[in-house]
């Protein structure tokens, strides 16, 4: 059966502070322990985003980005979506941040490759 490249990204946005080193390091270990099910391979992206807030000012926003890639067959991705978006929904609700899931077509360039298995 053929299989689709599958890729999950998560955009982690922390408004009000910036985050701090040993709670992004929890979060991000609680994150690849949850998804660690579907065995997937995964890429980090740190960023500095800037956008305007309520009065129209200029802001630094951090925003995370993890993304989790792998081959699947088409029946089961469905099954690992799902369990993205539980996996998102609580960790945000238990860190207190926005937690945000994006499915890709293809992968940013600097992602390392994955061969199908």
């Amino acid at each position: 059966m053929k299989k689709i490249l599958f890729i999950c990204k998560f955009s982690i946005t922390y408004s009000d502070q910036d985050p701090i080193a040993e709670r992004l390091d929890i979060l991000q270990t609680q994150l690849i322990h949850f998804l660690d099910l579907w065995k997937p391979e995964y890429y980090y992206n740190p960023g500095v985003k800037n956008a305007y807030n309520q009065f129209g000012m200029m802001d630094k926003i951090c925003v995370d980005e993890f993304y989790f890639y792998r081959y699947l067959r088409l029946k089961t991705i469905p099954h690992v979506s799902k369990l993205c978006e539980s996996v998102a929904s609580l960790i945000g609700i238990y860190h207190s941040v926005e937690l945000h899931v994006d499915y890709l077509e293809s992968l940013p360039l600097l992602c390392p490759a994955i061969v199908e298995e």
